[in-house]
């Protein structure tokens, strides 16, 4: 069956590997010709781009074959095997491009405000939870016991029948990985030196390095013989599913939500690994991150080139907000923002037509005849000067183009212009800070955007410091460290915030402690230095309470009970502090 379209365009993709390169044995200004394709060239994939009837379906591989079912779905099968799944679109479920947009110069109607917030405060937030218990919300029993069996699968396929990792080891695993995040140190092996400069008792305590260096050479998170086919992270794909679902379920639900980039850092080869020229982190792996305004990360995609999720009229930017969206919960008023690589206009008629407002920056280029002012014309009026437009239409999309430091295109079809606000700036020219004018547009968007970056400054401040030369392993270290920074902002929403204030610092140390406490099983190696702890620092709460293992023993030296201060000659096994048998032990227990 053959079917009509306007025109076709075909791209050879580049292999993964640059030293298979070619180039073909035309000249360089004489026009491509098929017969002048070197091996490499014909045996690569391609990307076909066909529009049809006005609309653009992409195919990856090779094009034979074509078929239709009706003039709104169009498939094109693909003849390479490595790829069986090919992109389907269907024009049905988005709506139809705009050929032409009319604009006037008036702000949006006060009878289309944007909607009150109608979700509701989820129960786990309303429970007095400690540290470790919120941790445990996304690293629980079976993310644990997944890593634990991927990582003794590995090791049996390569021959280490004798090595078996187990649930506590592999907490007490993560909580050295903590420690080195707040305590770093050249080497890894110096955390367990009994040197002055570098003891560290929880550490030592904990597990032996030869033991340590043990797991960390076998942990893995999926079978190797099992991996799926043209995943470049298949490695690490069933832990993303499983935390990518944790996040979701226990998200404090809010209204504003972002959309951004973060850059996991990674200097050795892999073709996922992207440059990108002024960041903080310029060398490493991007991830794309749906966050609330204050930083917790809902879903997270690691990018890594070609992808089925690709949907050729909303671009890679477009793709990936409506990747990440699409988990979200239904029936609720959510604001979306981001910066000027996601939106396009037509991007934002699909999220209102899916009830869902949205905010960006946008390129000069995508606003699609909109008659604003030029950008160098508003260059030369005064700061804080704006021009904007309204599309007649029923999302009364708005674009505001202001001028501040530079000038900056945002559109909305969640806010208006009218409602002017000031910022505080710095004048070069006075010497000194002015107040110019800004639009309620423009200031929403600098309250709401940057979630994103919120969190890399949180993951940043106590980043795990342990490295390995595995390439998937930034993947790893960042899983424990954005699930810590998540809890840590489930707590300062708890009821347990309000009694006891704990910085992410502090969080992050009572999750440590309670784990070492809880699940080491080296002895401890001589007498801890300094001037002891208090109590409740020397045992959490959370420990004492936890009615595991807390025995009798008999001690040779009297110590000082922790409950009614006077001398016993017992101690609690666990807790490892001084207690009468009868009554003390119980009370400091319970």
């Amino acid at each position: 069956m053959f079917f009509f379209f306007n025109h076709a365009d075909v791209f050879i993709t580049p292999p993964e590997n640059h030293n298979h390169s070619d180039e073909d044995s035309g000249e360089e200004d004489g026009g491509g010709s098929i017969n002048n394709l070197s091996r490499n060239q014909l045996l690569a994939t391609a990307v076909a781009t066909v529009t049809h009837h006005g609309g653009e379906i992409v195919a990856i591989g090779g094009i034979e074959g074509t078929s239709t079912s009706g003039p709104d779905t169009i498939r094109l099968p693909c003849n390479d095997t490595s790829n069986t799944d090919c992109i389907s679109v269907h024009n049905d479920s988005l709506p139809q491009k705009k050929a032409n947009r009319v604009w006037v110069k008036r702000d949006r109607p006060k009878s289309k405000l944007a909607p009150e917030w109608n979700g509701e405060t989820p129960k786990h937030l309303t429970e007095d939870l400690s540290p470790v218990e919120l941790f445990e919300l996304f690293f629980d029993d079976q993310v644990i016991e997944m890593i634990v069996e991927m990582s003794n699968l590995y090791a049996l396929q390569k021959g280490k029948a004798n090595f078996s990792v187990t649930k506590p080891e592999m907490r007490v695993f993560l909580a050295i990985l903590f420690i080195s995040g707040y305590v770093p140190l050249p080497r890894r092996r110096m955390f367990w030196e009994n040197e002055n400069d570098v003891i560290n008792q929880a550490v030592t305590q904990g597990m032996s390095i030869n033991r340590f260096e043990e797991i960390m050479s076998n942990i893995h998170c999926a079978d190797n013989t099992n991996l799926p086919q043209g995943d470049k992270l298949g490695k690490m794909r069933p832990v993303f599913d499983l935390l990518n679902k944790r996040f979701l379920k226990f998200w404090p639900v809010e209204q504003n939500l972002d959309i951004d980039e973060a850059m996991l850092p990674y200097y050795g080869r892999h073709s996922a690994k992207q440059f990108l020229r002024g960041k903080p982190i310029c060398w490493g792996y991007k991830i794309w991150c749906l966050n609330t305004h204050l930083g917790y990360l809902l879903q997270f995609d690691p990018y890594c080139g070609a992808s089925p999720k690709y949907h050729p009229e909303l671009g890679l930017g477009g793709s990936v907000v409506m990747s990440l969206i699409k988990s979200l919960p239904k029936d609720l008023n959510y604001r979306l923002y981001f910066d000027n690589f996601f939106p396009s206009l037509y991007l934002f008629d699909v999220l209102y037509s899916q009830h869902i407002l949205a905010t960006g920056t946008i390129r000069a280029n995508r606003i699609e005849q909109c008659p604003l002012k030029a950008v160098d014309a508003m260059k030369k009026e005064e700061r804080g000067s704006f021009d904007f437009r309204r599309e007649v239409s029923d999302s009364d999309l708005v674009i505001c183009r202001w001028n501040d430091n530079s000038v900056v295109t945002i559109a909305s079809t969640a806010f208006g212009v009218n409602t002017l606000q000031t910022a505080r700036r710095w004048s070069r020219s006075q010497k000194q800070h002015i107040e110019i004018v800004q639009t309620q547009l423009v200031s929403n968007y600098n309250t709401y955007m940057g979630g994103t970056d919120r969190m890399d400054q949180n993951i940043g401040s106590y980043r795990i410091g342990i490295r390995s030369k595995k390439w998937w392993w930034p993947f790893f270290a960042f899983l424990p460290d954005v699930a810590m920074q998540n809890a840590w902002l489930l707590y300062r929403r708890s009821p347990a915030h309000k009694t006891k204030t704990l910085s992410l610092l502090d969080f992050r140390r009572e999750v440590v402690k309670t784990y070492i406490l809880s699940y080491a099983s080296r002895p401890a190696i001589g007498r801890q230095m300094g001037k002891p702890q208090l109590l409740d620092k020397r045992v959490p709460l959370s420990v004492r309470r936890d009615g595991k293992e807390h025995l009798v023993d008999a001690i040779e030296k009297p110590r000082r009970c922790a409950t009614c201060n006077k001398n016993t000659m017992y101690k609690c096994i666990k807790c490892e502090v001084g207690l009468h048998p009868r009554f003390c032990f119980r009370l400091f227990h319970c």
